[in-house]
């Protein structure tokens, strides 16, 4: 989404602090806590955006939670995957 309810008051709102962190990061940090996923793959739209992404996480997540980049024209997300889906 291009954050057109955001009425452009942030350039990015993926990256839009929240509580004194990029809003993604809360939900990164949620998955890492539960206990259920091992896995997350974040969708970027373009290399800045990717690079500020790699930027905001921190250590603690990067050794609890394995995660993978893939890109996608005009698109963020995130994907978390579960064990019982590798071992399919």
């Amino acid at each position: 989404g291009s954050g057109t309810r955001m009425n452009g008051s942030v350039p990015d709102k993926i990256l839009a602090s929240l509580a004194g962190q990029p809003v993604f990061l809360h939900s990164l940090r949620a998955f890492a806590r539960s206990g259920t996923v091992q896995q997350a793959v974040l969708t970027y739209r373009d290399e800045a955006q990717l690079h500020a992404l790699q930027s905001h996480i921190p250590e603690d997540l990067q050794k609890n939670l394995e995660i993978t980049y893939t890109i996608e024209d005009g698109l963020f997300g995130i994907r978390v995957v579960k064990d019982y889906e590798f071992h399919r």
